[in-house]
């Protein structure tokens, strides 16, 4: 089972939540997906490969067996 942590990425605060949110998560014995995380896979050439990353997240959502969606 992995949960797909997804949230705001608007400020620094945010991202460092979701980091947080995540470890913990984690130290209950799940496996967690981030996709700011996984977002750094679709950067080349000093640009984001946006459609890759929607595609890569409707995949990953798609795949996963809960959805933790943070919205503070």
């Amino acid at each position: 089972m992995y949960i797909y942590l997804a949230g705001g990425l608007f400020n620094a605060g945010e991202r460092l939540h979701l980091l947080y949110l995540e470890k913990s998560l984690e130290k209950l014995g799940y496996d967690v997906l981030l996709p700011q995380r996984e977002a750094k896979n679709f950067f080349r050439d000093g640009f984001f490969d946006i459609k890759g990353i929607v595609a890569d997240c409707v995949e990953k959502v798609s795949d996963s067996s809960c959805i933790f969606v943070e919205l503070s």
